[in-house]
């Protein structure tokens, strides 16, 4: 028996029928039942690649360049000098919902101040140590993510702790004198960054000397609070608490042999003694460190706070 074609206004009139409707809408169910898993497959992987795309960077592979992000040694990560060197570095702007990775771009980014504002809130508002603190907790630590030179210091004495400003006594005076720098410049926190091994006053031992910096603070806040200061171009540990924290091996001898050993840390690190009373006595012993270590420390903190400006492009003819 012959074929029939249908023409068009016939066909029409059998789609409309629920069988025929059926018959013709079937295969079309089974195409977009088929190819729907393979769509969603094939969008979850290029939204995937599209944040990096974004930042140039391919899967696998390490940015060429000497401002572009390295391959992290993860047994580094627990380095003093790492922590340095990573606090320094950009990073994409795919991961700023972190407060700690806003604070990496640069320091006019309202959005890093925001951040770095309240991470320094939350900071003065531990109370982690509280019942071990005879005047109660008040950290304090002063600087802006702009600041380009960074002193890590010991801990707050009472006079810090009543004031609430770093090295406002005598340890101030002489570390400005130190520094060869006034107030002003000193607690210009544009410039220069304060954060003490212990926020807070941790009291006074049997001999009338200030308890050691709590074990709980720099592990708790030091590597976040690192990272918010992108521009630090030196880094001053000051004592025996900051130095040991983080200079690699400075346990295995004295504090003697270690700051004499000034020079190996450089250009990141400057170690120095804490500028207490009972430095004094030190000083009298070792006067290399006034006649080498200072004049070196000095011209160096100049440079970081006050970098020379750049030069304007020459016009081409």
């Amino acid at each position: 028996m012959p074929v029939q074609i249908l023409p068009a206004s016939s066909l029409r009139s059998v789609i409309r029928l629920p069988a025929g409707r059926a018959l013709f809408l079937a295969p079309n169910y089974l195409i977009c039942v088929v190819l729907w898993p393979i769509g969603r497959a094939i969008f979850g992987i290029v939204s995937n690649f599209l944040p990096v795309l974004r930042e140039g960077v391919l899967p696998g592979r390490v940015e060429q360049g000497a401002n572009d992000r390295q391959a992290v040694d993860p047994g580094a990560s627990n380095s003093p000098s790492f922590m340095f060197r990573q606090a320094s570095r950009p990073m994409p702007a795919s991961h700023a919902e972190d407060p700690v990775h806003q604070a990496r771009s640069p320091p006019s980014d309202p959005d890093a101040e925001l951040a770095f504002d309240r991470f320094i809130a939350e900071i003065r508002a531990c109370t982690l140590c509280a019942p071990d603190l005879p005047l109660g907790p008040r950290p304090v630590l002063r600087g802006r993510p702009s600041a380009r030179l960074l002193i890590i210091s010991q801990a707050p004495g009472t006079r810090v702790h009543e004031t609430g400003l770093s090295f406002n006594d005598r340890s101030g005076d002489r570390l400005r004198a130190w520094l060869a720098l006034d107030r002003e410049t000193f607690y210009d926190e544009s410039r220069i960054a304060i954060a003490p091994m212990g926020f807070c006053y941790p009291g006074r031992d049997g001999k009338g000397g200030d308890l050691p910096p709590r074990r709980e603070c720099a592990p708790l806040w030091h590597a976040q609070l690192l990272a918010f200061f992108p521009a630090v171009e030196l880094t001053l540990l000051v004592g025996s608490y900051a130095i040991s924290y983080y200079v690699p091996g400075a346990r295995a001898g004295s504090m003697t042999q270690v700051i004499a050993r000034w020079r190996e840390f450089l250009p990141e690190i400057f170690v120095v003694p804490h500028p207490s009373w009972r430095t004094t006595s030190w000083l009298r012993d070792n006067a290399w460190f006034e006649a080498e270590a200072l004049p070196e420390l000095r011209a160096r903190v100049a440079v970081a706070i006050n970098p020379p400006p750049r030069s304007a492009p020459c016009r081409r003819r």
